[in-house]
């Protein structure tokens, strides 16, 4: 288990490699990104190869595979909308 006092990304982890099948629609293809300790009033912002996938509260982010070498990083924001942690990046493959 995660230490709460400390954010760790659970999913992805570094390295992962997924395949994508292309016998199951595309819409249906998604992988949940995972966050632990994140703590109440913060907002988490997923950073995918360089573009943010968005804000929220969440602690999850569901994303539509795309194939190929990907980086995920992860800033969690705190009071005053401020930059309170970064997540280094991990990196993962869609083949």
């Amino acid at each position: 288990a995660a230490n709460p006092a400390r954010a760790e990304l659970v999913r992805p982890t570094n390295g992962l490699m997924m395949a994508y099948d292309p016998r199951i629609p595309a819409d249906r293809q998604k992988f949940r990104f995972e966050l632990a300790g994140l703590k109440d009033k913060e907002e988490v912002e997923w950073v995918l190869d360089g573009d943010s996938l968005g804000r929220s509260a969440s602690p999850n982010h569901l994303w539509p595979l795309v194939k190929g070498p990907h980086s995920l990083s992860v800033t969690i924001y705190g009071a005053a909308d401020r930059p309170a942690r970064q997540i280094p990046p991990v990196r993962f493959i869609v083949r």
